[in-house]
């Protein structure tokens, strides 16, 4: 099927009609390519990157005996090299106190130009200016050259030349040219939390480099994903009935990401952009609703809403438009509507977690010892209710330094929002498939 597919579940499948009082239900919503937009013949044939590498004075620190986060970050990117296609441009900008653009839509370059061109990141060095970095790579990629477009974004700290809201900003206006993008945060002074709100309004994705033989596989799966990609320009339109009401909502998957409450229009409308799609992963948003009490008790269905899902499929050009009603089933059978789904619980539990995350770093931001205490108690409960034994760790041992010292090392604030935000894992599509195959295919 050469199409979007848009498919849907609830943690309730049926809402008791009796009830006196509303219902609350979670919708798990989830966008995937149908088979045979999966095939290799759908993929991209090109993709303008631009790669962003922070050269300021810091990157000069050495992220393993030997190895600088500088040299590990020139590694990485020469890597990419063997990857690109004619189709292909490649743009690479350096950045310290203020950007330095090094190759501007570049094509067909010979190895040898490629990496003299990268090995000028050790010529420069100062400070920090993220935005400003942020904002030459969209200036040079939202000229419209047919290929889809991708920002590879590396940094190592804090802005200094500029503010975090700076970054943010841009981060948005990247998002209105639906430009997609991956930030990556290397060693252990960057703020994770500022770096997820930079790619949050376009819906892109982060990670975080421990080491040079991990940068140098995370460089390359992002691009090899870029070059997967079938469908890009996607927006889903939700028109939610009247009386129901949707509060907080999140993506799941690929990366786990709280976006707050949905603020309806006035015609009970929301949009909702995606990143670009690609051939082997799917996407999952997960919504928080309160279905109305029903005036008379009765079986049936029950429209919450409609979502209409447009996309664009580059390989061929085609825009496509898709319209699903989304129902729950009424029941007059009170124990029927004590059914639950527990996989789609989990999933919501996990996007909880990465909610309490995100008031954490308020928190601490804040010097909210009350606040900071009370949510790391909530994260470590919830993750061990459902198994997560791994990040409920991590914030143990945040408590502990946080009791002791009242001050949070930062490699243990990164390594935990790194795992609330990789908690729902990575998306992968897998049918019959064993995984690990499959990835050994792919990457």
């Amino acid at each position: 099927m050469k199409e979007l597919v848009l498919s849907y579940n609830f943690d309730k499948p049926y809402v008791y009609s009796g009830s006196k009082e509303d219902t609350y239900v979670n919708l798990l919503l989830e966008v995937k390519p149908g088979d045979e937009l999966r095939k290799e013949e759908y993929a991209v044939k090109g993709t303008d990157f631009c790669i962003v590498l922070d050269v300021s004075g810091s990157m000069n620190e050495y992220i393993e005996n030997g190895i600088t986060k500088l040299e590990t970050a020139v590694k990485s990117t020469k890597n990419l090299y063997q990857f690109l296609t004619p189709e292909d441009s490649i743009s690479l900008i350096i950045y310290h106190s203020f950007p330095v653009v090094i190759l501007d839509h570049a094509k067909n370059l010979s190895e040898e130009e490629f990496n003299n061109a990268v090995e000028k990141a050790y010529n420069e060095s100062g400070a920090t200016n993220i935005s400003a970095a942020l904002a030459k790579a969209r200036e040079l990629l939202k000229i419209n050259t047919g290929n889809t477009k991708k920002i590879i974004f590396l940094t190592d700290g804090l802005p200094v030349e500029d503010r975090e809201e700076d970054g943010i900003r841009e981060g948005i206006l990247i998002a209105e040219e639906n430009i997609s993008i991956t930030a990556l945060g290397i060693g252990k002074d960057f703020n994770y939390s500022f770096i997820e709100k930079i790619v949050k309004p376009g819906r892109g994705t982060t990670d975080w480099i421990k080491n040079a033989s991990q940068s140098i596989k995370v460089f390359e799966n992002v691009l090899k994903r870029s070059k997967s990609v079938v469908v890009n320009e996607i927006e889903i339109e939700i028109k939610v009935s009247e009386k129901v009401r949707v509060n907080d909502y999140y993506r799941a998957v690929p990366e786990t990401t709280y976006y707050g409450k949905m603020e309806l229009d006035k015609d009970r409308i929301y949009k909702i952009k995606l990143d670009d799609v690609e051939n082997n992963r799917f996407y999952q948003y997960v919504f928080e609703i309160a279905i109305p009490s029903a005036k008379n008790e009765y079986d049936g269905k029950f429209r919450v809403m409609s979502a209409k899902l447009k996309y664009h499929i580059p390989a061929t050009n085609e825009r496509k438009e898709d319209n699903v009603d989304i129902v729950i089933d009424m029941t007059s059978d009170y124990e029927k509507s004590n059914y639950e789904y527990q996989s789609v619980k989990d999933i919501v539990q996990r996007c909880n977690i990465k909610r309490l995350d995100d008031y954490l770093n308020e928190y601490i931001s804040k010097n909210n010892d009350r606040g900071v205490l009370k949510t790391l108690d909530e994260i470590i409960e919830r993750a061990e209710e459902i198994g997560e034994d791994e990040i409920a760790e991590n914030y143990r041992k945040i408590k502990e330094q946080y009791i002791i010292t009242k001050n949070i090392p930062n490699d243990l604030l990164i390594a935990a929002s790194n795992s609330s935000t990789k908690i729902n894992d990575e998306g992968f599509i897998t049918d019959d498939e064993d995984l690990e195959a499959l990835y050994n295919d792919i990457f």
